[in-house]
């Protein structure tokens, strides 16, 4: 070789630098360190080559790292130090005494056949070690083949059918396609064999049992537990025939078990971890499904929960439907929720034709209500005691208690429990109420008419056996808005169906009359019966009248021509009336006279005596204990009633009647008067009214004593005071007027004699009182006196009575 060309800058042989650099660090020879540089102007080792190496032969071993492209026909590396050989390019005719290690994301060597182009890889990937045959897919037959001994011993084709030539020995092989065996596929130390037709893939445990995946010439798929020591061919754990059917002989124990068919237990349990487990018992001949302590779950495909059983045994339906078709039995409650506003329970059965009838039980959160309804278009029955329906809702709204409703526009029908005549009741209601007034709050039975039309009729209707109308009580809405009305009765007879009765709006009742017109007492004050026989009855006031051509319109008046009668029963008493024939015809104006009269007591007065005053049995209120002058004592009536002054008709005769009873209570003092009774007290019990001097009345007082016990030694004394008369006249002065007290008579009368002022044991008296008197102004008051002290005395009590009485003349 010669240099053609030299410049300057070709050598640099500066004994600062370099002791030979070509071209600028092509070549450099560093003779400091005995080290030449191809390509770099700073060798690192003894030959640097920064670049690619080409050699038709390296002659002896490499050592040390190979840094770049090695090529040739012998390149060898050597050397139980040499550990890496880094390329980034291709490793061509490479031998090597030590380790070869490949360095890329995805480190791989390639096999390229030059006669057919046909390429084949060994590659690492993530970690697994890749084999492909035919990488450039140009032929399409390869296959991946490892040789033993000279001979194929597993061969896997382009369909990836892997085939072994000898014993397979393998803790556990996996494929997605068939495993196919010539004899057996063994696992650990056994041989291969054929066994009477038998195909065996079997494993040794290590002593004299094993256990075997047995295929034989049937067909017969069995799983077998042998013992090679007595050559048995042992005890089938599980055996499947060509119908798919697998029968298991012990125990089994699976992460999953799934099967197209049924699967049966003999005997024992399918169980799992935790004590659960399916079992049979053969004491009740029933298989039991039996959860562990966190519970029985049934998961999808993607672990939801869709049915769970807690330990409780409370039972969840999750995101589905629940359907049976048999009985379903709780002893606690059945529970359907839903995170919506409705929740549903549902019953389906299929009617004669095959058509759904769905009953629902639905809670309503959007109501909120509950609610018991048919979805399909069938009644609502419901019954006790498995009979037939006793009440029955009908697809149009009609509800029928113990009958089928009919189909009309009834909301209710009931029929009663008895049919045959025995007992007719049909409804009870019962309600409580404390209300004591008409129009209060009380036990209620309500028919409204919801329609505000003035004049239609609310009815209580009544029929008869052949379902027609035979009385009827109506309601007439003559104001909705405040509820006025008239009650009107019907009645259907030979003449038909109408009105026989009304009381209308205002209280007045018509017979016959669907008009009543109003009917007034003498008083002014309305009501009353109108009788078409020209009669009046009335209870107003607690009065009865009686009376035949007679009426009352802003006065008394003649119904037509003719006399008028008249009887009044008022209070206890009962009067008979009567007024002259009329001859100027209807409305003519009439004057009463009173012709008979019987008083209270039975006393009968025949006659003009409707001024005679009624006599009044009371007792004194006007007077109290604090206005008498001393001790502690009232007085209180034993009696009432009201009499005639002509006297009542005894047994004995006619004879006066007191008209006023004074009775005292407590304790008198000695000489000391008391007021008893007042001029008004006197004149109000006989009504009277008058104030002139012709009009009066005449009275005397009666002393009863009965005083064993509180102080005298009388035993049913009486004794007659002196006459009075009494005018309506009030007092203007202080006079004292003393009456006379006649003697004692009666059982004992022991008191002393009687007489007038101070000279008897009893003094009676009538005080005058001025106008301006605190206590009893312009009046005069009855007072009584004892000249001994007088205690517990009682109006009732033998022996205890200090008793007046008064009459009239």
């Amino acid at each position: 070789m010669a240099l053609t060309k030299i410049t300057p800058q070709m050598f640099d042989t500066s004994a600062t630098a370099h002791d030979l650099n070509v071209d600028n660090g092509t070549f450099v020879v560093d003779g400091s360190a005995s080290r030449v540089g191809i390509g770099t102007a700073t060798p690192s080792t003894l030959l640097d080559v920064n670049g690619t190496a080409t050699a038709t032969t390296f002659v002896g071993a490499l050592t040390g790292n190979v840094t770049g492209n090695v090529s040739g026909t012998a390149a060898t590396v050597t050397g139980a130090a040499q550990t890496n050989i880094t390329s980034v390019g291709t490793l061509t005719g490479l031998t090597t005494t030590g380790d070869l290690t490949i360095t890329n994301a995805t480190p791989t060597l390639k096999f390229t056949d030059t006669d057919n182009n046909y390429d084949a890889t060994i590659a690492g990937l993530s970690g697994s070690l890749v084999l492909t045959a035919d990488s450039g897919t140009e032929i399409g037959s390869e296959t991946i083949q490892l040789h033993t001994g000279g001979s194929s011993a597993l061969t896997i084709d382009a369909s990836q059918n892997a085939t072994f030539a000898g014993t397979i020995s393998s803790g556990a092989i996996t494929s997605s396609g068939a495993i196919t065996a010539g004899t057996r596929i063994t696992a650990l130390a056994d041989t291969v064999s054929n066994e009477g037709g038998h195909v065996l893939l079997r494993a040794n445990t290590g002593g004299a049992k094993q256990y075997s995946i047995d295929v034989d010439t049937s067909n017969l798929f069995r799983i077998i537990a042998e013992d090679d020591s007595t050559g048995a061919n042992g005890f089938v754990i599980m055996s499947a025939n060509a119908a798919s059917n697998v029968t298991f002989s012990g125990s089994v124990t699976a992460a999953g078990l799934t099967s197209s068919g049924p699967i049966n237990l003999t005997a024992g349990a399918l169980a799992a971890a935790g004590n659960a487990g399916l079992s049979h018992r053969s004491s009740d001949n029933k298989v039991y499904l039996q959860a562990g302590t966190g519970g029985f779950n049934i998961l999808d495909d993607q672990q939801n929960t869709h049915f769970f059983i807690d330990s409780a045994g409370d039972v969840t339906i999750a995101d589905g439907i629940f359907t049976t078709i048999h009985d379903i039995t709780t002893v606690n409650k059945f529970k359907t929720t839903n995170s919506n506003t409705r929740s549903i329970i549902s019953m389906e059965s299929k009617d004669s034709s095959g058509n759904a009838v769905d009953l629902r039980l639905h809670a309503l959160g959007d109501g909120p209500r509950g609610e018991i309804y048919t979805y399909t278009n069938h009644p609502l029955a419901f019954a006790t005691n498995n009979a037939a329906p006793q009440m029955t809702l009908d697809t149009g709204g009609r509800l029928g208690i113990n009958q089928t409703p009919a189909t009309n526009n009834f909301a209710l029908q009931v029929t009663g429990l008895q049919t045959n005549g025995t007992d007719g009741r049909v409804a009870y209601f019962k309600g409580y109420g404390t209300a004591t007034s008409i129009g209060s709050t009380g036990p209620a039975l309500v028919i409204q008419n919801a329609n505000n039309t003035v004049n239609n009729y609310t009815k209580l209707s009544f029929e008869s056996a052949g379902a027609g109308e035979t009385v009827s009580i109506n309601s007439h809405n003559r104001d909705h808005s405040n509820h006025y009305g008239d009650m009107a009765f019907n009645t259907r007879g030979s003449g038909g169906y109408s009105e026989k009765m009304r009381i209308d709006s205002a209280g007045n009742v018509g017979l016959g009359n669907s008009s009543p017109s109003a009917l007034y007492w003498p008083n002014g004050t309305t009501g009353g019966l109108f009788l078409q026989a020209g009669g009046l009855l009335s209870a107003y006031n607690a009065g009865t009248v009686l009376s035949q051509n007679w009426y009352y319109n802003g006065g008394e008046k003649y119904i037509a021509n003719g006399s008028a009668s008249r009887y009044t029963q008022s209070g206890a008493e009962h009067i008979w009336s009567s007024a002259g024939n009329n001859f100027s015809g209807a409305g003519a104006g009439l004057t009463w006279s009173e012709r008979m009269r019987i008083d209270a007591s039975g006393n009968l007065s025949v006659g003009t005596h409707a001024t005679v005053p009624a006599i009044t049995h009371k007792t004194n209120t006007s007077i109290t204990a604090t206005q008498a002058a001393a001790g502690t004592w009232s007085h209180v009536s034993g009696e009432s009633g009201t009499y005639s002054s002509r006297g009542a008709i005894e047994v004995a005769g006619i004879y006066n009647r007191h008209f006023y009873k004074w009775g005292f209570s407590g304790n008198l003092s000695a000489n000391t008067f008391y007021p008893f009774a007042t001029r008004t007290d006197l004149t109000g019990a006989v009504n009277q009214t008058g104030s002139g001097s012709e009009d009066g009345f005449g009275i005397y007082f009666r002393v009863y004593t009965y005083l064993s016990s509180s102080g005298y030694g009388e035993y049913g004394s009486n004794r007659l005071s002196s006459m009075i008369w009494i005018n309506n006249f009030g007092s203007n002065s202080n006079q004292t007027h003393y009456f006379n007290l006649g003697p004692g008579f009666g059982h004992a009368p022991n008191a002393g004699d009687s007489g007038y002022g101070s000279t008897g044991p009893f003094q009676l008296r009538v005080q005058h009182r001025y106008g301006s008197d605190s206590t009893f102004p312009a009046n005069q008051t009855f007072e009584i006196s004892c000249n001994a002290a007088l205690t517990g005395l009682n109006p009732s009590v033998a022996g205890r009575q200090f008793l007046i009485y008064g009459y009239l003349l």
